[in-house]
C-alpha cells in the first residue's frame, strides 16, 4: 500500500531540519559558500518567524519532504520559504505543496502572494500560475532575481 504525505504546522523542534533542508536546496542550485553563509545568517528560517507566521511541513511518516512559509499581511502575503528536499526534486511534490499553500491562503482571505526566486525556479512557479512581474536585486550577491506574483481567486 502506497503511503501518502500529509501537512502539519512546523514546530520549534523542526527548526534545525528545516534550516538544513533550505540550505541544501540553495546549495543544489550552485550557490557558493559565501552565498550559503549569508543566506543562513540573514534569510534562513528562525524560531521568531515560525512563531509569527504560518510555516507548514510536507511530511511522510517522520521524513520531511518540504516546507513552505509566508509572511502574512491582510490580503497579501510574501512567500518567504518554499523548499522541497533535493532528493525528492522532480517527483511532483512541489505542485502538491503549492496547492496546499494556496488552499490555506484562500481560507485566510489572502488574495495575492508575491515573492522572489532564483532563475532556476521560475518555470515551476509559472506552471503553477504565478507571473513574473519584475526583477529585484539580491541583497546577498547583487544579481538580478525574478519577482513573481500569484492572484488568488477567492
Amino acid at each position: 500500500m502506497k503511503k501518502e504525505f500529509d501537512f502539519r504546522k512546523a514546530k520549534e523542534s523542526d527548526l534545525l531540519r528545516l534550516r538544513t533542508l533550505a540550505e541544501h536546496s540553495e546549495a543544489h542550485w550552485g550557490f557558493d559558500d559565501y552565498f550559503i553563509k549569508t543566506f543562513n545568517e540573514k534569510y534562513n528560517l528562525t524560531v521568531e518567524f515560525m512563531k509569527s507566521n504560518p510555516v507548514f511541513i510536507m511530511n511522510l511518516e517522520d521524513e520531511i519532504l518540504g516546507f513552505w512559509g509566508i509572511f502574512q499581511s491582510k490580503e497579501c502575503a510574501e512567500l518567504e520559504f518554499f523548499y522541497i528536499d533535493v532528493k525528492h526534486l522532480k517527483e511532483g511534490l512541489g505542485k502538491h505543496m503549492w496547492v496546499h499553500m494556496i488552499s490555506w491562503c484562500e481560507n485566510q482571505g489572502i488574495k495575492k502572494i508575491e515573492f522572489v526566486t532564483s532563475q532556476q525556479a521560475v518555470g515551476f512557479y509559472e506552471k503553477c500560475g504565478a507571473v513574473q512581474d519584475g526583477k529585484s536585486i539580491s541583497t546577498i550577491d547583487g544579481r538580478e532575481i525574478p519577482h513573481l506574483s500569484f492572484e488568488i481567486m477567492v
